[in-house]
């Protein structure tokens, strides 16, 4: 169960939804569906969409692919922010990326 891999309480849940525990209970062991605005900020804060919560399947990215330059970027500022926090020098922090299609 998601609420339950994030760590979360019913009650926990509930709050960031702005609803009841017994509301969360109620979706988890009777079956039921938030609906409109409450699927909304369910998702939200699940940190998943609402397609996620209805079907169970990530989406894949709609958007266009990042800058390759911004991710350089990206990179080079975790290079910098992890030689830092370890003491290696950044000459011998290496980053190894892999994209996983969900």
């Amino acid at each position: 169960m998601l609420r339950e891999t994030l760590q979360l309480t019913r009650s926990e849940l509930a709050k960031l939804c702005d609803l009841s525990p017994s509301a969360i209970q109620g979706w988890e062991e009777k079956g039921g569906v938030p609906h409109g605005k409450v699927m909304e900020r369910a998702a939200k804060a699940l940190g998943v969409s609402v397609r996620y919560l209805v079907t169970g399947r990530r989406e894949a990215p709609t958007s266009a692919p990042a800058d390759p330059q911004a991710i350089l970027e990206i990179i080079d500022r975790a290079r910098k922010e992890i030689a830092d926090l370890t003491g290696i020098p950044e000459r011998h922090v290496q980053l190894k990326l892999k994209y996983l299609r969900w």
